[in-house]
Formats: C-alpha cells, sequence, structure tokens
C-alpha cells in the first residue's frame, strides 16, 4: 500500500515537473546580435489571420498522471517504478499534443521599403499600420521590433 501511494505520489510530483517545464525551448544567439535601428517606410498592409498553437500545461500534467497510473499496473518491485515513470514520461509526452490551445490572431503582412533600396516583408501582430508611415526596426538576431514613428 506504501508503495502504491509513493508511486501515486512520484507521477504527480514528475507530471507537475513536466508540466511546469512546457513550452518551446529557446535558443541564445536568437538575441545575441542586436543591430542599430534602422528606419523604413511602410509600401503595404495586408491584414490576414494566424493561429497559433501553444501546448496546455493542465493536459501535459493529465497525461503524466494518467501514464504514470498506467504504468503502475504493470510488473513487480523496481520494475513497477520504472514502468511508472516511463508511463509518466509517455503520458506526458502525449498530453502535451492533443488538444493544444488554438488560438486566432489578427496579423498584418507589412512590406517595407528599406534605406538601401531593398522591400521586406514582416508579419506583425495587428497594430492599425498604414501605407506610407515610417517605421523604426529594431533587429534581434531573427525577431524585429517595429514602432511607428510619429
Amino acid at each position: 500500500m506504501l508503495q502504491r501511494l509513493f508511486n501515486l505520489i512520484t507521477a504527480v510530483c514528475v507530471a507537475a515537473l513536466v508540466a511546469a517545464c512546457g513550452g518551446s525551448p529557446t535558443r541564445n544567439d536568437d538575441h545575441a546580435t542586436v543591430n542599430p535601428p534602422v528606419i523604413a517606410t511602410i509600401t503595404s498592409v495586408r491584414p490576414h489571420q494566424a493561429t497559433t498553437q501553444t501546448p496546455s500545461g493542465v493536459n501535459t500534467a493529465a497525461g503524466a498522471v494518467v501514464g504514470g497510473l498506467l504504468g503502475n499496473q504493470v510488473g513487480k518491485g523496481k520494475g513497477k517504478v520504472a514502468a511508472t515513470l516511463a508511463g509518466v514520461v509517455g503520458g506526458a509526452m502525449v498530453g502535451s499534443q492533443i488538444n493544444q490551445n488554438t488560438k486566432v490572431v489578427d496579423m498584418e503582412e507589412l512590406t517595407l521599403a528599406m534605406p538601401d533600396g531593398r522591400s521586406i516583408q514582416v508579419d506583425v501582430n495587428a497594430a492599425g499600420f498604414r501605407p506610407g508611415q515610417r517605421v523604426q526596426l529594431m533587429m534581434h538576431g531573427k525577431q524585429v521590433d517595429i514602432k511607428a514613428l510619429p
């Protein structure tokens, strides 16, 4: 009985840990290079919608608990503990993929005339940009921050 309680507590703790660590890993080199600000002019704005998916920590935790409970039904002794832990990890992985939170976001695709004559396109959250507007771009590796100028 105590072994079962220990296994259940272990499964819940691991599930909570996995849920807390959920999300995408970040790369440190994405923000390693910060370029000086660039002033550009918007030549066109195309509104559109995009969907984003973020893993749900609740689904991950529930999957880990169910996986741990199922794994706990297999084996005896140390094999049972290993099966429980394998169930927790497998359940967490499956739970994170099931029913991810999907959100529709209003976006704008901006075409920008750069000072060197190039034309680039950038997707941003809808903010009411308009053609002819001047903007300041701050580039941080692969991320671009855009600020409207007066």
